[in-house]
Order: structure tokens, then C-alpha cells, then sequence
């Protein structure tokens, strides 16, 4: 396990039932993401908006759901 991993997935315990969370994109948000698929798939409810395709994607593999940033009706 490298120290990325590590941060990311210490990262991912301070995430809470009934959050809203931002997925950024990179290899630290791919562990963080996972992680918080393990604990969604464990019954962690959440609410996830993605920086990328990629992190969107991952999400929505793991099971939990997540929009895109695209997705949203306006930008300001």
C-alpha cells in the first residue's frame, strides 16, 4: 500500500451518513473512491458530484450514486 492510498482511505472514514461529497479525479480520489464504495455497499448513504467522467464512472460501479459537475442546470 503506497501513501496515497493511505491518505486516501483514511480520508474516506471522515465521510458521513448523509453527506453530500465531492469526488475529485486522480489516483488519491480513485483509492478514496473505493473506499467509500466499500462502505456504501455496507450502508453508508451519501450523495457524491464528480470532477470527471472517470470519477462519475467509479462511483457508479461501486454502487453509490453520483452526477457530474456537467450535469449541473447552471454555473456561476
Amino acid at each position: 500500500m503506497n501513501l496515497k492510498q493511505i491518505a486516501a482511505e483514511r480520508a474516506a472514514e471522515y465521510v458521513e451518513d448523509g453527506m453530500k461529497v465531492g469526488l475529485g479525479t486522480g489516483s488519491t480520489a480513485y483509492y478514496a473512491i473505493c473506499r467509500i464504495g466499500e462502505r456504501v455497499r455496507d450502508g453508508l448513504n451519501i450523495q457524491a458530484v464528480a470532477t470527471s467522467e472517470a470519477s462519475d464512472k467509479l462511483a457508479r460501479e461501486w454502487g453509490f450514486p453520483s452526477s457530474h459537475l456537467t450535469r449541473l442546470d447552471v454555473w456561476i
